[in-house]
């Protein structure tokens, strides 16, 4: 598992995050997902196939790679994490292949579902960690190092998966 900073790439303009608190997502701004391990050159991304495979692709000005923050009912900074390409009828989910345990992700029909609910909490440092009500507060998105495919992974403590918000002019 490669060590990796998730980024984020905001479309338009930022509107964002305050305080160790979770963070408040701007839902009308689109963003773009990266990460320091893969860096800038590649981007999460879902595959346009319908399988709801997701991958860390060539970054492009893309639908597949353009995510939106859905604000949910479940909780005041809960969201789901939905492409501008499949728009409101799938959200990315936990595969749940082996419970609480599960790492694997994609992109699932939307639906009342605690693998498609994502909270991001600042760490204090100008990072963001996403982790879903499913699986808990320790895993993360993250990709493998050898394969770049996207997984939640452990948080020991050293070893972060942070997110960072970043502008982009569009």
């Amino acid at each position: 598992m490669a060590t990796a900073l998730v980024t984020l790439l905001l479309l338009s303009p930022l509107i964002l995050l305050h305080a160790q608190s979770p963070a408040t997502i701007d839902v009308s701004s689109t963003y773009r997902l990266t990460n320091n391990y893969t860096g800038l050159g590649k981007a999460f991304a879902a595959r346009n196939d319908g399988s709801g495979q997701l991958e860390m692709a060539a970054t492009a000005d893309s639908p597949l790679q353009y995510w939106r923050f859905v604000l949910l009912q479940t909780g005041p900074t809960q969201y789901a994490l939905r492409t501008v390409y499949y728009g409101d009828s799938f959200s990315l989910d936990v595969l749940n292949d082996q419970g609480v345990n599960s790492t694997s992700v994609q992109l699932s029909a939307t639906g009342h579902y605690s693998g498609q609910y994502w909270t991001i909490t600042p760490w204090g440092d100008g990072t963001y960690p996403f982790s879903n009500s499913f699986t808990g507060p320790t895993k993360h998105l993250d990709v493998f190092s050898n394969t770049f495919q996207p997984t939640l992974s452990l948080d020991y403590g050293g070893s972060r998966y942070p997110t960072t918000i970043i502008w982009i002019a569009r």
